[in-house]
């Protein structure tokens, strides 16, 4: 005769504990897979905000320096736009604070924005003797005496959910080495 086994028979499943345990773990797991992500996302958001912030510093340093070099004349229509006389063609430098831009115009053409994202801009200008000019006051009087001239910038990108950056520019103080000073 067979005898018969007495008591439950385990089946093959899981118990709710079991299965709760798992779901448990499993959210934890998740949970950190996807905080990892979200972190090397902003990251590689930033990243790509200060390289484009560093690019266009170097096009602004490298334009604006070799046009200040080859000068012999400069102007300001207001502290935020500055004309520079280059082999006797007008370029002109403005800021647009609305559009948060700094673009260049050569003889009256179309500008050209060299940078964007600027959260704050200025001008300063220098007489030889490094006495910095007052171009908030009176711009168009510091043509005349300035000899060199620097700007400053700060760049901003992003936003605090997608991760922000900035970054500052400040330029050498570029010689207008083409003005005549009397």
């Amino acid at each position: 005769m067979r005898t018969r086994e007495h008591g439950l028979r385990r089946s093959g499943g899981f118990t709710l504990v079991e299965v709760l345990v798992a779901a448990a773990l499993s959210v934890v797991v998740l949970a950190a897979v996807f905080g990892a992500l979200i972190f090397l996302t902003r990251s590689g958001l930033r990243i790509g905000h200060y390289n484009d912030m560093e690019s266009q510093s170097r096009r602004v340093v490298q334009q604006f320096s070799q046009d200040v070099r080859q000068a012999e004349n400069a102007s300001w229509a207001d502290a935020n736009t500055l004309t520079l006389t280059v082999a006797g063609v007008p370029v002109t430098y403005a800021y647009d604070a609305a559009e948060r831009t700094l673009s260049r115009a050569e003889a009256g053409g179309a500008p050209v924005a060299l940078a964007g994202g600027i959260a704050e801009f200025s001008f300063r200008a220098f007489q030889v003797t490094g006495v910095e000019l007052p171009l908030a006051s009176s711009p168009g009087a510091a043509g005349a005496s300035a000899k060199m001239i620097q700007i400053n910038l700060n760049f901003s990108r992003g936003n605090a959910s997608e991760g922000s950056a900035t970054g500052q520019l400040i330029s050498a103080r570029s010689v207008m080495r083409n003005k005549k000073i009397n």
